[in-house]
């Protein structure tokens, strides 16, 4: 096809010149307009006359009019109509696609839970216990410190006494450090009544100590015992690693004097025992297998009781939501029988001390005949028509709502309702109900106890309110957020003989027709920072002064590392009787001196 602008040849396909860029028609659509051509010359734009060409100008013009109008307007018309029919086809098929993907989800889900019903409720519960410690500044930063590097200090000062203690657990390096301090002021004490009698003022009591330390530094090598009272010191080391040779030495070799008379069998088994905890210790993870152990039980849950899990409409806390319920159902005593021999199957595979020992459990275990106690409680008829069964409300982000615990026998039931809400991520209250439910199905509730976190930005107040035939009143908890001072106070009625109630109170007397007083006020300082919490408090004192106890957790470890040069298993009886009897107020020397 030859251009009727430039006159260059291009494809006859082609409908713009490669050349000069202007358009060719298609005139196969028009007939045959060739012009003649003489002596069969190729068609060239000189070859055109000037009237053929000006005709084929036109003809041209009439075809450029004709496609650009009608014929593009048509294609355009069909492809909206194309394009129509495959956006249409597109949301149909991602409608179905959304619809057939969520249902293989949750049919993916509800299979997985299936397959491992109770540790997936186990896993709720612990969910909605991180929710609740995270709505609260003061859960959350008393949690917080819940690790395995920790330090506690308690400091108690009164009149005329002042103490305090500090346990500190590093369990990364597996050490431990331990300080106690007692420091009196004698004059305090010459006005004590002692044996009946008050002292004269200023008379000190020789027989009270005016100060006493201890402390102890262990690791899975070493220990380390040190104290102090008055011009008496002791200051000893044992060495764990080479406990069974050095206490063996020390007892029964030619240094030894056999202080505590051990018999060699008794010995053996002392350090067998010793052993088996240390080499324990010594392993990192599940030294002990207990999550192996509680991994079984949880199979055993799964196997033995009837298991439902579904998707259903609930109603949480007055609120209709998603849920997925998880029903355990026991109607027999299998799972006692199953977890029982599963107990004993673990003290077997993992308690494995010595031949005597293990058959002394062994023995023990022997006589727990679980299966004869079982079988006489259902020949008897006692478990007819008993059944157990835990429910669990899980909404789809596995946060527990709500859990309902039942006994049920022949058509009655006792059921304890326990609610942390529709949402657990925001709620404010907890609620917990006990009461029956009757062949009927009308229920009696016999106690309620609601949580209720009526905090603001300024201070946090929670208020337990009891309500039933077991407890009624309110224990009311408020802190300021900025300075800690905190009250906590308790008020209560409680029901005796003829269902009558009487208000307790801190001055009625304790005659056994009431419950103990359960009414008083307390007040003191809880302070968190992001290292530790300090809480103070004051109680009044027999003599009518004040006590105040200061306690300080820290989520560090604080470890005083103490050395000795003195072998513990090395010292004479003479010799733990002067360092030690002052420390057990005489008692280790008493003990020493009547087993010479």
């Amino acid at each position: 096809m030859f251009c009727p602008n430039c006159g260059k040849e291009n494809d006859d396909a082609v409908r713009h010149c490669q050349s000069c860029g202007s358009f060719i028609p298609d005139l196969s659509v028009l007939g045959d307009t060739t012009p003649a051509v003489p002596n069969n010359q190729p068609l060239t734009y000189q070859a055109l006359s000037q009237d053929n060409f000006r005709e084929m100008q036109q003809d041209t013009s009439r075809y450029q009019e004709y496609t650009m109008s009608d014929v593009v307007a048509k294609k355009n018309h069909k492809k909206l109509i194309v394009w129509l029919i495959v956006i249409a086809s597109v949301i149909v098929l991602g409608v179905a696609a959304f619809f057939a993907v969520r249902w293989i989800i949750g049919a993916v889900t509800l299979g997985k839970i299936k397959d491992d019903p109770t540790k997936y409720v186990i896993s709720s519960y612990q969910t909605t216990a991180q929710h609740m410690a995270d709505s609260s500044d003061l859960v959350r930063s008393l949690t917080a410190h819940q690790g395995k590097q920790e330090t506690t200090k308690v400091t108690v000062s009164g009149n005329g006494m002042t103490s305090q203690q500090i346990m500190s657990v590093d369990g990364d390096n597996k050490r431990a450090y331990f300080y106690q301090s007692t420091s009196f002021d004698p004059s305090y004490f010459a006005t004590l009544p002692l044996g009946g009698k008050k002292r004269l003022e200023g008379e000190p009591d020789p027989s009270v100590p005016q100060n006493m330390e201890v402390e102890g530094y262990a690791t899975m090598d070493r220990v380390v015992l040190k104290g102090t009272q008055g011009d008496k010191t002791a200051d000893y080391y044992l060495d764990l690693n080479n406990l069974r040779q050095d206490a063996l030495t020390s007892a029964f070799g030619p240094k030894g004097e056999n202080v505590l008379h051990l018999r060699q069998e008794d010995y053996d088994m002392a350090m067998d025992v010793y052993e088996f905890v240390y080499n324990n210790l010594k392993q990192e993870g599940d030294p002990f297998g207990l999550m192996s152990l509680v991994n079984q039980i949880c199979d055993d849950f799964d196997k033995c009781g009837n298991i439902n899990v579904s998707e259903e409409k609930a109603a949480i806390d007055d609120a209709s939501v998603d849920a997925i319920v998880v029903t355990h159902t026991f109607n027999n005593t299998d799972v006692v029988k199953v977890v029982f021999n599963d107990l004993k199957a673990w003290i077997k595979e993992h308690v494995n001390i010595n031949e005597n020992i293990n058959n002394m459990i062994d023995s023990g275990l022997a006589k727990i005949n679980i299966d004869g106690t079982l079988e006489g409680l259902n020949s008897s008829g006692q478990l007819d028509g008993v059944a157990l069964s835990f429910k669990h409300y899980i909404n789809k982000n596995n946060a527990l709502m709500q859990t309902e615990i039942c006994l049920d026998k022949n058509g009655q039931t006792l059921r304890l309702l326990v609610c942390f809400g529709a949402d657990p991520t925001s709620s404010k209250k907890i609620s917990i109900k006990a009461g029956t439910v009757d062949a009927n199905g009308k229920e009696m509730i016999a106690q309620t106890i609601n949580v209720t976190d009526e905090g603001n930005a300024e201070e946090e107040k929670y208020v337990i309110s009891y309500i039933g035939f077991g407890l009624n009143g309110s224990t009311t908890f408020t802190r300021h957020k900025t300075t800690g001072d905190f009250t906590l106070s308790n008020d209560m009625t409680a029901p005796f003989a003829g269902g009558m109630t009487s208000d307790i109170t801190g001055d009625m007397p304790i005659d056994g027709s009431v419950m103990d007083p359960k009414h008083f006020t307390m007040s003191g300082n809880l302070k968190t920072t992001e290292d530790s919490v300090t809480l103070t408090y004051r109680q009044p004192a027999y003599d009518g002064t004040e006590i105040q106890t200061t306690c300080t957790v820290f989520s560090k470890a604080e470890i005083k590392e103490l050395t000795s040069n003195n072998n513990l298993l090395t010292a004479t009886s003479q010799e733990l009787m002067q360092n030690f009897g002052f420390l057990t107020g005489g008692n280790l020397a008493s003990v020493i001196s009547n087993m010479q």
